[in-house]
């Protein structure tokens, strides 16, 4: 399962259980968003245990974006038993706070910095 566009990837590895998104995600709303949030609700259909979300490659994400990873991070939270991993750029500020405001939001979730 993939999404590809000139300026953002998404793409889920099944081998490794691992949702990759890279790029610059500029949508401009949470609408857009659509597309890439059905795709990894389709990966928690497949019944995955684990799951690694990678935004290392990811240069930037607007609100809209934002707004859609902390609703699916929800959704794993309220209504899943998949063990969630953030894989992050700790040499992007905007990374840093996504994860501390996601860990309140689901204290379990692991965080890999890179």
């Amino acid at each position: 399962m993939e999404i590809k566009n000139e300026d953002y990837n998404v793409v889920f590895d099944q081998k490794t259980t691992t949702i990759f998104i890279s790029g610059m995600l500029l949508l401009p709303t949470t609408q857009a968003y659509q597309p890439i949030s059905i795709l990894m609700h389709k990966v928690l259909e497949k019944g995955v245990k684990y799951l690694t979300l990678d935004l290392s490659q990811l240069e930037f994400l607007n609100s809209a974006g934002i707004t859609m990873l902390t609703r699916f991070v929800i959704f794993i939270r309220d209504n899943c038993t998949v063990e969630l991993t953030l894989h992050i750029n700790n040499q992007l500020p905007w990374q840093i706070r996504l994860s501390v405001n996601l860990q309140r939001l689901m204290p379990f979730l692991k965080k890999n910095t890179g």
